[in-house]
């Protein structure tokens, strides 16, 4: 494996005027849904997501993490935060309309056993179009600090995944996707082609994912998915 200067943004920024029109092609009717201008966040775990000065370690195929609130998987560039803040409640968050900015739902989580207090954001980047397709997702332990536009959902989450999320070693991190070193403090950063999801009606297109992690005192603080699809 080869390693890459890059973040999540400078991976598909070339071919992202495909990807938008990928993206226009799977809008339907709008369904109409509550939005609230606010400020792009800056915890530490949307920081991570939004950095482009990470060293991506390139991973070819990348894996497909399954997520699942509930019964309800979470279908990257299908899944839309109308379909979110329908069965768990919240306003959609937008930043930087004009430009196509982002846009995201957040949610807090209280402890459980050995699992921090977290916040997940749901977010779609300007580029998924006006049907808030989801194509990042974030979960991170509680920062300290305001977070204004995070709620507690309506249903609880009950969010399961197969990516170590906050309070996992970052042994598991390199189980999971070997190639980087662990460390105590610092990041851990994946990117790569992986297989077209069977859910995405996008003929000859292929899908970027990026994973990245924030460690601390050798255990996860946050962990961001990204993805993209082009051609």
């Amino acid at each position: 494996m080869v390693a890459l200067r890059s973040g999540p943004r400078e991976i598909f920024r070339m071919k992202s005027l495909t990807a938008a029109l990928l993206a226009t092609a799977m809008l339907v009717t709008p369904v109409m849904a509550s939005e609230i201008d606010a400020t792009e966040p800056t915890t530490p775990g949307f920081k991570l997501l939004r950095s482009e000065e990470l060293l991506t370690e390139n991973v070819e195929p990348m894996p497909s993490p399954v997520v699942k609130l509930g019964d309800m998987e979470i279908q990257l560039e299908k899944t839309t935060l109308i379909d979110l803040a329908a069965k768990f409640g919240g306003d959609i968050a937008t930043s930087n309309k004009e430009n196509a900015g982002i846009s995201w739902l957040c949610y807090t989580t209280p402890a459980t056993g050995t699992a921090p207090a977290s916040l997940t954001w749901f977010a779609s980047d300007g580029i998924m179009g006006m049907n808030y397709s989801i194509n990042f997702i974030v979960t991170e332990v509680v920062p300290a600090g305001d977070t204004p536009t995070c709620i507690a959902p309506t249903a609880s989450l009950n969010m399961t995944s197969d990516l170590p999320g906050p309070g996992s070693p970052v042994a598991d991190v390199t189980a999971k996707l070997a190639g980087l070193d662990p460390t105590q403090d610092g990041t851990l950063s994946y990117g790569g082609e992986a297989p077209l999801p069977a859910y995405l009606d996008f003929p000859g297109a292929s899908t970027g994912r990026t994973i990245n992690f924030a460690i601390a005192g050798g255990v996860v603080t946050a962990t961001t998915l990204s993805q993209v699809s082009t051609n």
